[in-house]
């Protein structure tokens, strides 16, 4: 069993964030400057917006994927294949669009 903070993670306006018993806690902030690129050049790396958004959607959704992977390891046989992977295809499509 992990002991992340619980569900469920949001991304938005680059936090990844949640409510804690009321409370607003912030997991992450995401910025666009990474630091240097190592090869001698005193540049900074940059992300666009978008791929911070989609670094934030994949972290905010980082708890589900581990509770998915419990269920596949624990639950999955042929029998449920098709559960599985409506399942698999939902957490994709969050990940993916950043839908909730």
């Amino acid at each position: 069993m992990s002991k992340h903070t619980p569900l469920p993670w949001n991304y938005r306006a680059g936090y990844v964030s949640t409510y804690v018993n009321g409370d607003y806690i912030v997991l992450a902030e995401l910025h666009s400057k990474l630091g240097t690129d190592n090869f001698g050049s005193d540049e900074p790396l940059m992300l666009g917006p978008k791929e911070r958004s989609a670094n934030g959607h994949l972290m905010a959704a980082a708890p589900e994927m581990y509770e998915l992977l419990e269920y596949i390891r624990d639950t999955a046989t042929i029998e449920t294949a098709t559960d599985v992977l409506e399942q698999v295809n939902t957490l994709l499509a969050k990940i993916e669009g950043g839908g909730e």
